[in-house]
């Protein structure tokens, strides 16, 4: 990526972030990307002078920027991000005991998935284009958590369902 800095982005998470420009257009979150063509890039292409458009200075180029014959891929990390992201889930979830969410709060936080408000969501593959996550496995594990932040934070009330300890040897 280039290296200014842009007023209109806000970091979400490690993975994700937010353009004020982009929400404007229904584009509500945007990958992380040193890729030539994410969204980023291909506005810093046009800043004015070294100058961020905002809201109120919009360079006409951001209409360009998302034109529907240019779409903003939004594509998954690649492979070797997603298996080691895997294999730290995988770690975490045996030192947590293996432990699950409830079947009801699986449920909700898949639904929420589903629901795309973030605009990540794969019908077609059932998986998150910010983390690569399959969602209805994710959704399962109780040390997991969205990379938009719209799983709601899991309380007292639901971890204090949560079997405690290990599953696997008992103690």
């Amino acid at each position: 990526m280039l290296s200014l800095k842009c007023v209109n982005f806000t970091p979400v998470s490690n993975k994700l972030g937010a353009c004020s420009l982009l929400k404007q257009y229904g584009i509500n979150f945007i990958r992380h990307e040193d890729k030539s063509d994410s969204p980023c890039n291909r506005c810093k292409e046009h800043w004015i002078s070294g100058v961020p458009p905002t809201i109120e200075t919009k360079n006409p180029m951001i209409e360009k920027i998302i034109n529907p014959n240019s779409p903003i891929p939004i594509s998954k990390p690649p492979t070797i991000e997603q298996a080691t992201d895997l294999g730290k889930s995988l770690i975490q979830w045996a030192f947590n005991g293996f432990q699950n969410v409830p079947a009801n709060e699986a449920d909700l936080r898949l639904n929420i998935c589903k629901e795309n408000k973030c605009g990540m969501y794969d019908a077609e593959s059932g998986r998150c284009n910010a983390c690569g996550c399959v969602c209805s496995i994710k959704s399962k594990f109780s040390h997991e958590k969205c990379p938009a932040d719209l799983w709601p934070q899991l309380g007292p009330e639901i971890m204090n369902n949560v079997p405690q300890g290990c599953r696997s040897c008992g103690s």
